[in-house]
């Protein structure tokens, strides 16, 4: 977890930097951070997340107890052919990111759906002190 924490660190401070040198440097690494949402609806938190063209074979999503991280790749490949010349381009992505919780949840209990690049998280909240990470499970 505490790595989890670290690299969350260093993904802000990025984010920091970008903000006053201009540009998006994360772009350049081929990793982009999503845009994300995190709603605290009473019993649980919902995140949501903008991951376009990402199928759901490509994406991973962990959750512990103080926070969530979402890893996700895309991959193109496009192919033209007329007489004479062939055309073949590949392009691709990768997005990361990590979000804190503001409260202990319960792992085992998140439900993941992702619809057209859209993805959804229920996360519901927990009082115990256990501390568990899952793996989760796109439906």
């Amino acid at each position: 977890m505490t790595n989890l924490i670290m690299e969350d660190l260093e993904r802000r401070m990025g984010e920091l930097r970008r903000g006053l040198l201009g540009g998006d440097l994360g772009d350049l690494r081929g990793v982009r951070i999503p845009a994300v949402d995190l709603v605290d609806e009473g019993r649980e938190f919902v995140l949501t997340a903008e991951l376009p063209g990402v199928e759901k074979r490509n994406l991973e999503i962990e959750v512990a107890d103080a926070g969530i991280r979402i890893l996700a790749k895309t991959a193109k490949e496009v192919e033209v052919r007329a007489k004479g010349w062939i055309r073949h381009e590949r392009s691709g992505a990768s997005y990361e990111r990590f979000v804190a919780l503001p409260q202990r949840v319960d792992p085992g209990a998140a439900k993941a759906t992702l619809e057209n690049g859209v993805l959804s998280v229920k996360i519901p909240k927990k009082d115990a002190n256990e501390a568990r990470v899952a793996k989760l499970k796109i439906e």
